[in-house]
């Protein structure tokens, strides 16, 4: 039975490992099909949110033309990842913007908090991180 645990165990580890993958200057989630940049820029550019739109889906990177500003789950998505597995480079612990307008105030629009993964929101005039995603699939 200790054996039959001991496997279950490590298979869990492997599969967690493999689901994230660094490929070029982007990481790849696998098992949710996103591939994320991770550039010196997502760290560096600061952008008001229409500006942080733009910038990802006209960016050109790693072959692709389709990425964009991610939602706010799929940004709440990388605090899971950002400290206790070292796969991006570039991540800062600061505030991201995603692709969604406040529903209630459509002057602001949500950031994550990626170090933890807090939801708040922001005005769009304000100045903020951006790091771009693309689906896979």
């Amino acid at each position: 039975m200790a054996k039959i645990l001991l496997f279950l165990f490590l298979i869990s580890i492997v599969s967690q490992a493999q689901e994230w993958v660094k490929k070029d200057a982007s990481v790849v989630n696998t098992k949710k099909h996103l591939q994320w940049e991770d550039r010196t820029e997502v760290g560096e550019k600061l952008y008001i949110w229409k500006m942080a739109k733009a910038h990802c889906s006209s960016m050109v990177f790693a072959g692709f033309s389709d990425w964009r500003l991610p939602s706010h789950s799929e940004l709440q998505s990388l605090s899971k990842t950002g400290k206790d597995n070292v796969v991006f480079s570039h991540l800062g612990d600061t505030l991201y913007w995603s692709n969604e307008v406040d529903t209630k105030d459509d002057l602001n629009a949500y950031v994550v908090y990626s170090p933890n993964g807090f939801l708040s929101t922001s005005d769009k005039c304000d100045k903020n991180y951006a790091i771009c995603v693309r689906n896979t699939k």
